[in-house]
């Protein structure tokens, strides 16, 4: 049976969108993969599933193996507990961003030799390795909503960003049925457990196309470890928030969104905007000191 470690997501306002940050991407236009998996892992009984879908992702960029016990309890740091169960998606993903990421080659520690509490707690850990996790540190996550349903955002994200190996981290109330076939059911019980993981591209099925998942729970299930899931349930069921990392710094990205620019917005544009933006500021502000007056 799956074990998971998934909590729900707190909606925060201050998550930058990639509906924000770029114009409406295209569709794809055939079924890819932003990369082939350089390792199907399995987090055996352990509640690590938000780090080992985080460094799945991170891994599609880097291309290196890396140490999802390292991630989480580097997750574990940022929530400030290593024996509550789970982590959510927001802080897995913030850990690559203040931490970064540790090669698997550079890691001491295992879930298999050294248990779930030891891993976890962060302090078990020598401060020496964040200085070679730091290779591997991302600059920004954002959330996978904007034009869209949920099902083509993620997949126009993967799409447009193919070249730069941008996979998609998710999660859902994982269904137990769901083990004994690859291509996800419209139909399915309610029993199940959360758990996160890793969508890296497009595969039709039946003329249907689906969104390709990546699992942290070896490849005796699914196909290889892999699954296959319909715009319906993705839709419905992936609500435990969204994201892929981005190379650009928080600070830019905020600049971008509270001007009102787009990433893809050329300097003559982008002049426009802004300046469109300060009048509008100006404007709300003399009418505001007209109404106090």
């Amino acid at each position: 049976m799956i074990k998971a470690g998934l909590k729900p997501l707190v909606p925060d306002s201050r998550d930058f969108t990639m509906g924000a940050l770029y114009p409406k991407l295209p569709l794809p236009e055939h079924d890819f993969v932003v990369a082939t998996p350089l390792e199907i892992k399995d987090q055996g009984d352990s509640d690590f599933c938000t780090a080992f879908a985080t460094t799945a992702v991170s891994e599609d960029q880097e291309m290196n193996i890396l140490s999802p016990e390292y991630q989480f309890a580097k997750t574990k740091q940022l929530l400030g507990d290593p024996t509550a169960w789970g982590a959510d998606l927001r802080t897995a993903c913030k850990s690559a961003v203040v931490f970064g990421s540790l090669s698997k080659s550079f890691s001491p520690y295992s879930l298999e030799k050294n248990g779930r509490e030891f891993t976890a707690n962060w302090l078990n850990w020598e401060k020496t390795l964040d200085a070679w996790a730091s290779l591997h540190k991302k600059q920004s996550y954002v959330a996978v909503t904007g034009w869209y349903d949920l099902f083509d955002d993620i997949r126009s994200t993967m799409w447009h960003f193919r070249n730069e190996r941008r996979s998609v981290v998710t999660g859902c109330l994982w269904r137990f049925e769901w083990n004994q076939n690859a291509v996800i059911s419209k139909e399915y019980s309610t029993d199940g457990v959360p758990h996160a993981f890793k969508i890296f591209g497009q595969k039709t099925i039946d003329g249907v196309p689906h969104l390709v998942a990546q699992l942290s729970n070896g490849k005796e299930i699914g196909d290889q470890g892999l699954f296959y899931f319909p715009r319906e349930v993705v839709n419905k069921e992936f609500t435990f928030g969204t994201f892929t990392f981005i190379d650009l710094p928080r600070e830019t990205a905020e600049w971008r969104i509270n001007n009102g620019t787009k990433i893809t917005d050329n300097w003559i544009m982008t002049l426009y905007k802004v300046a469109k933006s300060k009048l509008l500021a100006y404007k709300r502000e003399f009418y505001f000191l007209l109404r106090t007056v």
